[in-house]
């Protein structure tokens, strides 16, 4: 036998492998972070993905300290990434959801104003209706009235609301703007949210008849200049189940308050 051969006889310990044990945070950070991708899909799971965050940082953090004495640094920074990747993604998706239906449901908005300014009062209660109900308005007045026996009724109603006199008197001279926008209530098949608009319009367009407006009223400003007034209008997003697209309508709308930013 040579000397290399009895060398290495006499020290087995050459070709013992040094065990390192895995860390166990990183192997908890690597079976948190998987589950939690699942609340980009499923509401109510975004803790599950900060707790992955803060298990995988933790996991860095003692793998780091520790050197070659522990092993699992792959599995703690994939669980840290997986877990990540959930964290911000849910508020990312809410934040673009959000605005999606802010912009929309102010579209809606806008347009029961402009029929408000066309003097075309119908075309804005068309938009309270449910989308089953609504005829359009390319069919004749009469036509309308006969398709809908109710509509005369409903339209009687509308245009008798102190806030929708307020506005038909202005003959179109107001601007309405977006302020501020409530929190977005959903389920699978609706989106209920609710929108200030600032109404703005000078004072000399209000017909003098001795009484003051709600817009006067509301505002509390002199009568002089411009005067300004908030309006509050929840709406309704109903999606439909074949096509998944979605219809739009004011469920209720008023005037006079302040919306929860504004100071008193």
């Amino acid at each position: 036998m040579s000397e290399v051969d009895e060398s290495r006889a006499e020290s087995p310990e050459g070709d013992i492998i040094e065990y390192q044990p895995i860390s166990a945070l990183a192997v908890l950070s690597l079976l948190v972070g998987i589950p939690s991708l699942l609340a980009i899909v499923v509401n109510g799971l975004l803790p599950l993905a900060i707790v992955g965050v803060c298990f995988g940082l933790l996991a860095v953090i003692r793998l780091s300290a520790a050197g070659t004495n522990l092993a699992g640094r792959t599995a703690a920074l994939l669980g840290l990434s997986l877990s990540l990747i959930a964290a911000t993604a849910v508020p990312v998706e809410w934040a673009t959801t959000r605005w999606w239906l802010v912009r929309e449901s102010n579209a809606v908005v806008a347009e029961w104003f402009d029929a408000l300014k066309g003097d075309q009062p119908l075309a804005a209660v068309e938009l309270g209706l449910p989308p089953t109900q609504r005829r359009g308005l390319k069919s004749p007045t009469a036509q309308y009235f006969r398709d809908r026996p109710n509509a005369r009724e409903e339209l009687e109603q509308f245009v008798a609301d102190p806030w929708v006199r307020t506005l038909l008197a202005l003959h179109g001279k107001f601007i309405a703007q977006p302020y501020e926008a409530g929190e977005v209530e959903s389920d699978e098949q609706h989106e209920v949210i609710h929108l200030y608009q600032a109404v703005t319009f000078d004072d000399d367009g209000v017909p003098s008849d001795g009484k003051p407006s709600p817009g006067e009223k509301a505002s509390g400003a002199p009568p002089a200049g411009k005067q300004s007034f908030f309006m509050r209008f929840t709406l309704e997003r109903t999606v439909n189940r074949e096509s998944r697209r979605g219809v739009w309508r004011i469920v209720e709308f008023t005037g006079g308050g302040h919306p929860p930013t504004e100071p008193r």
